[in-house]
C-alpha cells in the first residue's frame, strides 16, 4: 500500500520530502541521470532474470519489517559500508549484475557531480547502496581529490558534505 508520501507501507519517503522542501525554497532539481537510461538499463537484463528480481523484491517487503529495520539503523550510524554488505549478501540477482546496476553508475556519475558542483553548491541524494564499497560513491568522491565529513541532521540521518582539498 502506498501511502500518502509516496513510500511504501507507511514508510518515509525521503525523495518527496527532498523533492518538497526544494520547491519550498525554490530550489532547482535534477538527476545525475535521466529516467530513460535507467529503464534501458533492464534491456540487457534477461526477462527471466527481472522477473527474479521483482520477487525477490516483494519477499523483501514481506519478511522486511526486522531487516529494514536494521538497515535503517545501520544508515543513521553511518556504517555504510555495512549497509553495502548487507544489502549485496540479500540480493544475490542483483549483485549479479552489480557492476551494471551500482559500480558501473556511480562511476559515470562522479564526473556529472563535479560538473554540478563547479558552479555552486549541491546537495545530491542518491540510495544508500550507492554509498559503499570500493566503487561506492564515497571512495570513488575521495579519489577524485574531494574530503567528504560526515555530518547528522535531526535525529541522526548520514548527509555528507563534499568539499575540495
Amino acid at each position: 500500500d502506498m501511502d500518502m508520501s509516496g513510500g511504501m507501507g507507511g514508510s518515509k519517503s525521503y525523495e518527496m520530502e527532498f523533492l518538497t522542501v526544494a520547491e519550498e525554497k525554490s530550489k532547482s532539481v535534477g538527476g545525475l541521470e535521466t529516467m530513460e537510461f535507467q529503464i534501458s538499463m533492464f534491456d540487457s537484463i534477461p526477462y527471466d532474470v527481472q522477473a527474479e528480481m521483482l520477487v525477490e523484491s516483494i519477499q523483501a517487503e514481506d519478511e522486511g519489517g526486522e531487516q529494514m529495520d536494521q538497515l535503517v539503523d545501520m544508515y543513521k550510524q553511518q556504517d555504510v559500508e555495512g549497509l553495502f554488505t548487507m544489502l549485496g549478501e540479500n540480493d544475490e540477482t542483483v549483485m549479479e549484475y552489480e557492476d551494471m546496476l551500482v559500480s558501473g553508475r556511480n562511476k559515470n556519475w562522479i564526473p556529472v557531480m563535479e560538473e554540478m558542483m563547479r558552479s555552486e553548491p549541491v546537495f545530491f541524494a542518491v540510495g544508500a547502496g550507492h554509498l559503499g564499497g570500493q566503487n561506492g560513491v564515497i571512495r570513488l568522491l575521495q579519489r577524485a581529490g574531494y574530503t567528504l565529513k560526515p555530518i547528522s541532521h535531526k535525529g541522526g540521518e548520514g548527509i555528507r558534505t563534499k568539499q575540495r582539498f
